[in-house]
């Protein structure tokens, strides 16, 4: 009966740990219109779940395909950007080694229901294993100031929801609003992260951008623009090189029309 109570406690840690680390923080701010892109993704072609063991039929081809064995590094400035996409993604769009990483569901991704919490820990664990496969092991997470800024930016280039803070037209540059922060620390909390500790301020960061497609799954949507990034950028591009060395990033995915979503990523130090 003794030893029952122990197992019964144990098991009941475990699972209250489990659930704690699983839980994740959440980054992304709750007021961003994930919602609509949430729909194509459940819409797309193949669609059974947003576990990574549901994934549809071609990203678990592309998985398989795209495999490492943990210790090889993969990394050469001499590459170029066909070189590079080939060797850290040997298949379009999957990292080596991220979906065998990602079945097990590190994240406790909602098969049926999704979070942005569950979201927010796939991309953490795109950047971290996209570090291992370079052979830089330096902690990097997702920052909820960097996060904001990412939303606050594809805001100010795709609305005009900041008109108020004499927002200058400039939607032709892929980083228009880079710099936008607002400047009144309400604006800040109400549209930024919910562990947002306002002032956000400016600092020395470093930004991507690009065009994503809106139905690729939500565990892999980082996968996939990294590797479309190396293939247009290779090594030494600068939108690539700060996703090597930053500690913190924002993230931030944005709907621009029927089928299609902006990419914005910041780095800082």
């Amino acid at each position: 009966m003794e030893f029952s109570k122990h197992i019964t406690f144990i098991v009941l840690l475990t699972f209250l740990f489990t659930c704690q680390v699983f839980a994740g923080v959440q980054f992304t701010p709750t007021r961003s219109n994930w919602t609509y892109i949430n729909n194509i993704v459940k819409s797309a072609s193949g669609f059974m779940g947003h576990a990574p063991n549901n994934a549809p039929t071609w990203v678990k081809s592309e998985g398989l395909k795209s495999t490492w064995d943990g210790k090889t590094i993969f990394y050469n400035t001499s590459w170029t950007g066909v070189e590079m996409r080939k060797a850290l993604c040997a298949s379009t769009r999957m990292l080596r080694g991220f979906y065998q990483m990602m079945v097990p569901n590190p994240c406790a991704i909602n098969n049926a229901t999704i979070s942005l919490a569950q979201i927010d820990c796939a991309y953490n664990k795109t950047f971290a294993h996209f570090r291992k496969l370079i052979g830089n092991t330096v902690p990097v997470t997702l920052d909820t100031c960097l996060t904001s800024r990412t939303l606050w930016a594809n805001q100010y280039k795709y609305t005009a929801m900041w008109s108020n803070y004499s927002v200058t037209t400039c939607q032709a540059s892929a980083h228009c609003g880079a710099t936008f922060i607002p400047s009144n620390v309400n604006d800040q909390k109400w549209f930024g992260s919910p562990t947002l500790v306002a002032p956000c301020v400016a600092g020395v960061t470093s930004e991507s951008a690009q065009g994503l497609k809106a139905d690729y799954p939500w565990f892999m949507k980082l996968s996939a623009a990294f590797c479309e990034l190396f293939q247009m950028g290779g090594p030494n591009d600068p939108h690539v090189g700060f996703l090597r060395t930053h500690k913190k990033y924002g993230v931030n995915i944005f709907p621009t029309g029927p089928g299609s979503t902006f990419l914005r990523m910041k780095g800082s130090s």
